[in-house]
């Protein structure tokens, strides 16, 4: 069975005033799933192109980080 990770992705996104650095949390089964859906939320959301999009970094929560935000 496949288990579903959740994922604390980072990175800035490019506006009309600069660039707008952002830290999200996205479940996923791998980290290139996570990519794809931060990439098509940012663009949904701020109306750009994925190369206005750039992601630092990717990490794997794990035990009590996972906990944290569920209250």
């Amino acid at each position: 069975m496949v288990e579903v990770k959740e994922f604390l992705v980072e990175g800035e996104v490019r506006l009309k005033d600069g660039w707008k650095k952002f830290k999200v949390k996205r479940r996923g089964i791998k980290e290139e799933d996570v990519k794809e859906k931060v990439y098509s939320d940012m663009g949904g959301r701020f109306k750009v192109k994925r190369s206005a999009v750039k992601i630092y970094k990717v990490q794997a929560l794990e035990g009590e980080e996972v906990v944290e935000d569920a209250a």
